[in-house]
């Protein structure tokens, strides 16, 4: 099971369904009428206001992934839920799906090798071994990835590596991020290939001229902040350190049991929590 949705969804009893985003962020309220209202709410001392009439409008969640000549993907474009199932007999694909979008998250920070790879859970390989190598398609020397939220931000990159003598990262061929399809942030196109630091996204360097509250802005956080959790037992008794460790929980499981514990114990002060999986919240 495999959740895009940024966000934290209470269901207070009410009929009111809120929807938080990260610490500091704004969260929105919706009432459950046909035709909703929003209602800024405050967490950590940031309001925003949004004029929408979709019930998810002010979440953060991916609404669409696109994957070009990754691995055994030759072509896809996914629309997404809140919480998506991916289905399938081993060796099919759902592993390099949701690892495309690890290798997207790096991208948005700027570098694509093993370390930043390894850091969001993905499976480090020469570049041949993540491109698509079918007999009727020609060996391209790049793979493409994009994705789409909710608030129509987009962020779509092309990489590249040679297939003979690598790189140690890959290099950066075009990138596309804008808020809208008519509000472009940053683009970088083939004409200006040689021109800077091909190993360096460009997008990543522009968001740090970008506003708190930018969709955006938000859009690359929620990409860079993406980890592929796969627990493995000797991290899960504890008996190796999770060398790749996150809060609360790393992502070989490591802090696992004392994560549950600490859910278990907030859960006793706080009875909305305990409540929500009961309600499908």
């Amino acid at each position: 099971m495999l959740g895009f949705a940024a966000t934290t969804v209470v269901d207070d009893g009410s009929g009111k369904v809120y929807h938080r985003p990260r610490p500091g962020a704004a969260g929105w309220l919706y009432d459950g009428s046909e035709r909703p209202s929003y209602v800024p709410i405050q967490w950590g001392g940031t309001r925003r206001l949004l004029a929408s009439t979709h019930p998810l409008r002010g979440c953060t969640m991916l609404s669409k992934i696109k994957i070009v000549r990754f691995k055994s993907v030759v072509e896809l474009e996914v629309e997404l839920g809140r919480v998506n199932l991916f289905i399938g007999a081993n060796g099919s694909g759902k592993s390099n799906l949701i690892e495309a979008v690890g290798v997207l998250g790096a991208a948005a920070s700027g570098r694509v090798d093993d370390e930043t790879l390894l850091r969001r859970g993905v499976r480090p390989g020469v570049p041949r071994l993540y491109k698509s190598a079918f007999p009727h398609l020609s060996q391209m020397p790049h793979v493409s990835f994009g994705a789409v939220d909710l608030s129509g931000a987009s962020f779509d990159v092309t990489l590249w590596n040679a297939l003979e003598n690598p790189s140690p990262a890959w290099g950066f061929k075009t990138e596309a991020l804008r808020r809208n399809a008519q509000d472009s942030v940053e683009v970088r196109s083939t004409t200006s290939v040689g021109k800077h630091n091909k190993e360096q996204g460009m997008a990543a360097l522009r968001t740090a001229t970008l506003i708190p509250g930018d969709t955006a802005l938000q859009l690359m956080d929620d990409l860079r902040s993406y980890s592929i959790f796969c627990p493995n037992t000797p991290s899960l008794r504890g008996l190796v350190q999770d060398m790749q460790s996150r809060d609360p929980v790393g992502l070989a499981g490591g802090r696992l049991p004392e994560a549950v514990d600490e859910l278990l114990r907030e859960g006793k002060r706080r009875p909305a929590i305990s409540e929500a999986p009961r309600r499908g919240s």
